[in-house]
């Protein structure tokens, strides 16, 4: 007699018991209602211009308030100058989460176009390459 058949059979009873579990409990009727997200489901980065406070808040196509200075905040991206150090691009967003309106150091608005995307990640002052600045995770804590 084989001393694994047993242990075996008891792997394969095991194993068809938790099939007609799986597919009983995923064949059952379940009225929870389906998940919707809106296109602003993303978190970026705030900034207010006039005092520098920082904040971390789902994307809107509207400004946002400063909570300490009340002048408007605006979604802004770091990049760095090899030269220059940090440069801050702010953005807008339009109804669809696309963005609409840009900025590059509290320079004019502009439309986001192709032409001004092509330039966009240079630096204002020397015309060399931008690099995204990516936050030390230790320093979020």
């Amino acid at each position: 007699m084989n001393t694994r058949a047993p242990g075996r059979i008891a792997c394969l009873l095991l194993a068809n018991c938790l099939s007609a579990t799986l597919a009983l409990c995923g064949c059952r009727d379940d009225n929870s209602p389906p998940v919707t997200r809106s296109d602003f489901d993303f978190a970026v980065t705030w900034r207010c211009e006039a005092c520098g406070t920082v904040t971390e808040a789902p994307a809107s196509p509207d400004s946002k308030v400063c909570p300490k200075c009340g002048k408007p905040m605006f979604v802004t991206r770091e990049w760095t100058c090899a030269r220059h150090g940090i440069v801050r691009i702010a953005f807008q967003y339009d109804d669809k989460a696309q963005y609409s309106k840009v900025r590059v150091d509290q320079g004019p608005w502009q439309d986001y176009t192709p032409e001004v995307e092509a330039k966009l990640y240079t630096c204002p002052k020397c015309n060399q390459n931008l690099r995204p600045v990516i936050p030390s995770p230790i320093a979020r804590m």
